[in-house]
């Protein structure tokens, strides 16, 4: 089957990475549906516009949010997440809504894309990032580094540290 045949989710697709991920898919044949409706968004991929839908999807933590962006699709990149500068409480506002977003997407994805094939998760530098060794410009990242922050130290820190 051709790539031209098969439609990819991507949600998150309007940040920078999700954005350029969008432009590789749908360079490549791909037909994509993405979570956002915005028009600068939709300019940018004006040449690309017969092989791109959008749709909304109001609240990423509410179960049952992707049931309908996910019907029909071959694969899925799941970059979303909830984010809010006014963190109060670290695990209320940041750490459960990242998982429920992500359970809610592989939940729909079971029982309502029956042909998927394959569901990528992304995450961010925090996933690999040691903020107890403090900042390392010029240190190169690796996928064997992951960040030592445990699930009860990000929930309990004031600052907002995220656990990927």
């Amino acid at each position: 089957m051709s790539n031209a045949r098969k439609l990819i989710l991507i949600t998150g697709g309007t940040g920078f990475i999700g954005n350029h991920t969008i432009s590789q898919f749908l360079s490549n044949g791909y037909r994509v549906r993405a979570t956002d409706t915005r028009d600068w968004f939709l300019s940018i991929h004006s040449k690309h516009r017969d092989s791109l839908e959008t749709l909304i999807v109001a609240d990423i933590t509410k179960p049952g949010a992707f049931d309908t962006a996910v019907k029909d699709v071959d694969g899925i990149v799941h970059m979303a997440s909830q984010f809010t500068y006014k963190i109060t409480d670290n695990e209320k506002d940041s750490i459960i809504p990242a998982m429920n977003g992500t359970k809610g997407i592989l939940q729909s994805t079971v029982s309502f894309a029956p042909k998927f094939k394959r569901v990528v998760l992304t995450s961010s530098f925090a996933s690999i990032a040691d903020f107890s060794k403090g900042l390392r410009p010029g240190h190169v990242y690796e996928e064997s580094q992951w960040s030592s922050l445990t699930y009860q130290a990000t929930k309990d820190d004031k600052r907002g540290l995220a656990y990927a």
